[in-house]
């Protein structure tokens, strides 16, 4: 998986990932050293999970409206052999400033 890392901005953004989820066909016991397509699941956890989506290979981050950042983690699970690889997400924190009139 690529990248490994994505930021995004307070206001809420997309970014993509890319992925290639592989495995080598196996024929009656025997290596048939042909490679094929794997699908897999993707799920986001942590304290901050619920301001993150996966969508195909996009993370969507909605805007963040509180002054602290959030983070979470992108889990992308291979169908059958329960493989994972682990995107880790952190968004801007708001920033409110002070003013007086």
């Amino acid at each position: 998986v690529s990248p490994t890392f994505l930021s995004f901005s307070s206001k809420g953004e997309s970014k993509s990932f890319t992925i290639t989820s592989t495995r080598v066909k196996v024929v009656n016991g025997t290596n048939t050293g042909i490679s094929e397509n794997v699908g897999y699941t993707s799920s986001v956890s942590g304290a901050d999970a619920g301001g993150f989506s996966v969508s195909g290979t996009s993370v969507i981050a909605s805007e963040n409206p509180t002054t602290d950042f959030r983070d979470a983690t992108v889990t992308l699970t291979q169908t059958n052999s329960g493989k994972t690889v682990k995107i880790t997400l952190e968004q801007e924190r708001k920033i409110n400033i002070d003013t007086e009139i």
